[in-house]
């Protein structure tokens, strides 16, 4: 049985048997190591009474037991507490990660107990969420692997421990490998994703096999991907599935915000974290997210690119251990873009609505900006879910039918088209949930100051409205007339309000044009608004449809659509300078550094890039193949526009071939890297050179009358470092006559001569 103790090191003193320990304290938690003692000690408190019913208690259990695994209290908690009640499968979550970590300072009895606790549940195969199923079929895996001999109920089947985690292991393979061919519905939920990843720390720390080892660690890298690059800070940008009332209206109520401070550092949140207890078993791990999403997370001012997923539909839950090709009408049904621009973002989403799915607590467009003040979200709103419960401004559930988005990087166009009454009333076991007449309302809000920021709201004085924050822009522009900026309407959360309202009881067509931008492409925020104003803009209210030059110089043509038949139905036209947007063949993940097609995902390049083949049963790890593409995935600074070989990046403008043959990044490449003559008798020409890269060509050629070249050869390597030699060549005079030096360089295809 492997037992790992995965725990950090504190500086402890031993006071009558007690660990004393010195941690961090959140204020100085700069580093990975300072933030997760500084957890694991605000963690650390007091237990509830054995047995009393609830999962919060485990985050304490768990940070004692990490700080001292002979805790006597905690190991008489784990022993002594059933699971209980209906969401047994998050005490089993922690309480298993508490036995493994407890195992060596347990009694026979106490290790019997816990046995006797797991084998009482009901059924490990589980038939609730997505979630619910990766808890409860993890946790099972993990008790049977410590208590073999015993038998466990299956789906209303007696069966042993070797049996047990055959089964969880065959359906955990088939919903990870369904993950890589079209995503998950819970789709970075603000509540629930933390509970997609809490569940493979535990496989990926103590899982004895080494394919379901594998596994672990394959969904770990996708869903890291997916968190990485799809927040700003600590927020979690939409579109994502199940939020929950408002999801991230304050900074770390959303439960797997409390991971992106714990590895990235974002945010400065109160300790413990409440409800997001299973943040202490990240704490423990030994596991880190990969080195190249680290670097982009860590840092989202340092650079602008395009990332593109897709996520599964909500139906897809109950069918999340069988194939998808048989069931590919519940897959691929959100279609995400997301924009970083140096310290801003902005992101939409494509979705095909089904009248019978859950929705209500979906969103599918947001802004947000690097900084330190609370509410750094913007979001678009058509009221359609419990409009008369809760009302225009509950802000719950954001996703609508009648609201439909174009983006194109730095510009979106968002489209509503709300007909007088619901086409889909008293449809679909959800439509209690619709309980309201139709709202003819499009609203966006934005927060209504910023503590730590210098903000500016100016008003929609000529239909544009413009905010500012520090360093980043943002234009909003309504096509109907008649903007109303509501300032009471969401004052209590931290909100005003942008509205367009139609007429009660007709079809009512609007939209707004938002355009993000900052200080660095403009200049100044006067400017930002001088360039947007100026841009054209045309709008159908009839045909709903609306053309936009952006910023970019980009023409955007986007059409509504309102077909409501599957699967077409609800998806809009969108032409970009007249390319229309293919929302049929869209990658699982795709940026500048990660892929994900067809099951072959790659992440990051050249040593440290992972490359996981999931197109057989399991996942097969490997490095990615040498070259200048591999490089790339590894260069960080480099915009998402300017990755050619011919462009030029960084201070000395040096273009990429130059930068990838020399071996340095050119954002911070400085004139020592470069090639150069040394004057000296005789003089030498010193140059850098990448090593085993099969598709670089690179020669030395000399001349004397810039006329003829000609290849000398002999070069001497002078040091050698990380793949990439320092070289020199002597430069002979010939016949009296000055000698020139260049550096050839080029690119062959792959198995290229």
């Amino acid at each position: 049985m492997k037992l790992k103790l995965p725990f950090p090191t504190a500086t402890c003193a031993i006071l009558v048997g007690t660990f004393l320990c010195a941690f961090a304290t959140p204020a100085a938690a700069e580093t990975f190591e300072d933030r997760r003692l500084a957890l694991l000690e605000a963690s650390a408190g007091s237990l509830p009474a054995p047995g009393s019913i609830g999962r919060q208690p485990y985050g304490t259990v768990i940070a004692r037991l990490a700080l001292d695994p002979g805790d006597e209290e905690a190991i008489h908690y784990v022993a002594n507490s059933p699971f209980g009640g209906g969401d047994w499968y998050f005490n089993a979550l922690g309480n298993v990660r508490a036995l493994y970590m407890a195992w060596d300072h347990m009694t026979s009895a106490e290790r019997n107990a816990v046995a006797n606790i797991a084998t009482a549940e009901s059924n490990w195969f589980n038939t609730g969420t997505e979630n619910h199923r990766l808890m409860s079929w993890s946790s099972g895996y993990l008790y049977a692997q410590a208590f073999p001999g015993r038998q466990w109920n299956w789906g209303g089947q007696s069966i042993s421990s070797e049996q047990l985690m055959e089964n969880a292991k065959e359906v955990i393979r088939i919903a990870g490998r369904n993950r890589f061919f079209s995503g998950y519905s819970e789709f970075l939920s603000p509540v629930y994703e933390i509970y997609h990843v809490t569940p493979m720390i535990n496989l990926y720390d103590y899982a004895e096999d080494p394919e379901m080892l594998a596994i672990a660690e394959a969904f770990l890298h996708y869903h890291f991907t997916n968190l990485s690059t799809a927040g700003m800070r600590e927020y979690i940008l939409p579109p994502y599935s199940r939020a929950s009332s408002g999801g991230q209206t304050n900074a770390f109520n959303a439960r797997i915000q409390s991971l992106l401070w714990l590895y990235w550092g974002h945010g400065n949140p109160p300790l413990p974290f409440g409800s997001s207890w299973t943040t202490p078993q990240f704490a423990v791990s030994d596991w880190r997210p990969h080195p190249v999403l680290q670097t982009l997370a860590k840092n989202p001012a340092a650079n602008e690119y395009t990332a593109r997923w897709q996520q599964a539909h909500f139906l897809a839950n109950a069918l999340s251990y069988r194939d998808p090709v048989a069931n590919a009408n519940t897959f691929r049904y959100v279609v995400r873009t997301t924009h970083h621009n140096n310290g801003i973002a902005l992101s939409s989403g494509v979705i095909r609505h089904i009248p019978a799915a859950f929705q209500l607590d979906d969103s599918m467009f947001g802004i947000s900006w690097a900084g330190t003040g609370p509410n750094r979200l913007i979001e678009a709103f058509h009221p359609y879910w419990r409009s008369a419960s809760l009302g225009e401004n509950a802000w719950n559930g954001p996703t609508s039918p009648f609201m439909q988005i174009g983006q194109h990087k730095n510009a979106a166009i968002l489209l509503f088209d709300i007909p007088p009454e619901d086409p889909w009333s008293g449809v679909g076991q959800w439509s209690g949930e619709r309980d309201g007449p139709v709202i003819p309302l499009a609203q966006i809000r934005y927060p209504n100051s910023l503590q730590g920021d210098t903000f500016v709201a100016i008003p929609p004085d000529d239909e544009w409205f413009f905010l500012s924050s520090g360093p980043y822009y943002i234009g909003i522009r309504a096509l109907q007339p008649g903007l109303r900026n509501d300032r009471r309407a969401l004052q209590e959360t931290g909100f005003h309000v942008l509205k367009s309202r139609g007429t009660v009881g007709e079809r009512w067509t609007t939209g707004f044009i938002v355009e993000i931008g900052t200080q660095k492409q403009f200049g100044s925020f006067e400017a930002f608004q001088d360039a947007t104003r100026g841009n054209p803009i045309a709008f159908d209210p009839a045909e709903v449809t609306a053309t936009y030059t952006s910023n970019d110089g980009v023409l955007m043509e986007m059409a509504f659509n309102r077909s409501l038949n599957w699967p077409d139905g609800t998806i809009p036209t969108v032409l970009i300078d007249g390319e229309p947007i293919d929302y049929v063949n869209w990658p699982v993940i795709e940026s500048p550094w990660a892929v994900l097609v067809d099951r072959m995902f790659t992440l990051g390049g050249d040593e440290d890039g992972v490359v996981i083949d999931w197109s057989g049963e399991s996942p097969i790890f490997s490095t990615p193949e040498p070259g200048y593409d591999s490089w790339l995935r590894t260069v960080t600074s480099l915009p998402g526009d300017l990755r050619n070989p011919t462009d030029r990046h960084g201070p000395l403008q040096i273009t990429n071939l130059e930068a990838y043959a020399m071996g340095v990044d050119p954002a911070v490449a400085e004139p020592g890297d470069l090639p150069r003559i040394e004057p000296g008798t005789p003089p030498r020409f010193l140059y850098r050179l990448r090593t085993g890269a099969p598709d670089l060509v690179a020669a030395v050629e000399i001349t004397t009358d810039l006329q003829q070249w000609s290849v000398p050869g002999n070069e001497n390597t002078l040091w050698s470092e990380n793949g990439v030699e320092g070289r020199e060549l002597i430069l002979a005079p010939q016949s009296g006559n000055p000698a020139f030096a260049r550096l050839s360089l080029s690119l062959q295809p792959p198995g290229g001569e």
